[in-house]
């Protein structure tokens, strides 16, 4: 990384039309900012504001197999027309040709974020990314600047880059298919987990072949890409974690290989969430003077990272006495205790910056309750920890799978949105078979959090 950073550019680029036309400084509150609330103005954020309604409908069965389909069957199934799946989401016009977009209003038209990409992707496609900017982008991370980045700056950004417009279609899909939930629509389910594969896959070709040769023309891609694709692999993991406790029953005689593919999903997961910081390393300067920064950088985090509360110490000294695993034994002196050292330490800083967070307000949610909100401040910890570690884990070394059951309490607490949903649960569940019966008592503060019995 560059020794001198340059100061990041704050003029945005994603201000409502209001307050670009007035010159002034939008402080981009949704849905409608304060200046246009002051004013008694009607905000254009209003034009691509959710309904408080929002549904996700699927007409009849869909024919198409759970197997990763062809493009062609994809666009069938993803289109409003179709026989086989409806998507009902907001739309500003329900138009059957996109030559009829041509017949709406000017101003309707520059009010669709997706207007530069709408020759990117079949018509066919174009629901899904309709519910990507009134759903699923409000869902990635938190907070007004972040949220605009993700819903007006990303399909910009993807104008350019097709692999940015199929990671966006794949997150996409695999919200869809969450909200059509398995118990109901299992085909439904099923079907659009296939699409967001088969997206994916599609993405990862010239994800791939830009990470090779980050410039600043492509790192905002680069990077939009990196993050949805760590999304991608956080939910996924979850879904793998379901079908391996369906082949694998707890008590079944093979636990020794359900805990190999389960430690493989979570190393999957980690090495996953990892990628954005190999963009950030790359391109931290350019990414810093662009239109993605406030959704790469946390400028409001305290630097100094201390137990903010009772509490927060309280459980800053339980980790603290996980070192005594190593270090009261031989181990203290094997290879491998600096690196169970130095991710014990990094996990209690993210503890310690959470509850800072917390006693900031910056975590609330709209009832005022405390949780942890910025997702961020959790998945610092698995960006820090050293690739030693993570090898660790994969092989299933007792301490590192305990250290790591602790930050599962972060995922469990960080459990309010639909691509988090279960993870941390399953983090503990799959450790617990991992470590066996006879070290099962070390994670028995995290198996207490995730509800899980270790008898």
């Amino acid at each position: 990384m560059p020794n001198r950073i340059r100061r990041a550019h704050t003029k945005s680029r994603f201000g409502c039309q209001q307050c670009k036309k007035r010159r002034i400084k939008c402080d981009f509150k949704h849905p409608s900012c304060g200046t246009c609330v002051k004013k008694g103005e009607t905000c254009s954020f209003l034009q691509t504001a959710p309904p408080k309604h929002l549904k996700i409908t699927f007409a009849g069965p869909c024919s198409s197999s759970p197997d990763t389909p062809s493009a062609s069957s994809i666009e069938d199934c993803c289109s409003a027309d179709s026989e086989h799946c409806t998507v009902t989401v907001p739309r500003r016009h329900d138009t059957s040709s996109p030559d009829e977009r041509d017949l709406l209003p000017l101003h309707a038209r520059l009010q669709d974020p997706w207007k530069f990409s709408q020759g990117a992707s079949p018509f066919s496609l174009q629901n899904v990314l309709s519910h990507y900017t009134h759903t699923t982008s409000l869902t990635i991370e938190n907070g007004d600047r972040e949220t605009a980045v993700w819903q007006l700056g990303i399909p910009q950004i993807a104008a350019g880059y097709k692999f940015l417009t199929h990671c966006v279609l794949s997150v996409t899909s695999l919200h869809i298919a969450y909200l059509s939930r398995p118990e109901e629509q299992p085909k439904q389910f099923n079907h659009w987990n296939a699409v967001a594969a088969f997206q994916m896959n599609q993405a990862l070709a010239g994800y791939r072949h830009a990470i090779e040769k980050v410039t600043r023309n492509n790192v905002a891609a680069v990077f939009a890409s990196s993050a949805l694709t760590a999304v991608y692999f956080v939910r996924t993991s979850v879904l793998d974690f379901g079908d391996l406790e369906a082949a694998f029953p707890l008590s079944a005689a093979h636990t020794s290989e359900m805990a190999g593919k389960m430690i493989s999903c979570i190393v999957r997961t980690m090495w996953g969430l990892r990628g954005p910081l190999e963009v950030l390393m790359k391109g931290w300067t350019w990414i810093a003077d662009s239109s993605i920064q406030p959704v790469a950088s946390r400028k409001g985090w305290p630097k100094m990272r201390k137990p903010a509360s009772p509490l927060a110490r309280d459980e800053d000294e339980r980790l603290r006495r996980i070192k005594d695993l190593w270090l009261q034994t031989d181990r203290q002196y094997g290879p491998h205790s600096q690196y169970l050292s130095q991710a014990l330490d990094q996990l209690r800083e993210t503890y310690a910056l959470n509850s800072q967070l917390l006693q900031l307000g910056a975590s609330k949610d709209c009832h005022g309750t405390s949780v942890l909100l910025d997702r961020g401040a959790m998945f610092s910890w698995v960006t820090r920890v050293a690739r030693e570690y993570i090898q660790l884990v994969e092989a299933q070394d007792r301490d590192a799978l305990v250290i790591l059951a602790h930050f599962a309490v972060l995922l469990i607490r960080t459990n309010t949105v639909w691509w988090l949903e279960g993870l941390g649960t399953n983090f503990v569940r799959a450790i617990a078979v991992a470590l066996g019966s006879e070290h099962r008592k070390l994670i028995e503060w995290p198996a207490h959090h995730a509800g899980i019995s270790l008898s």
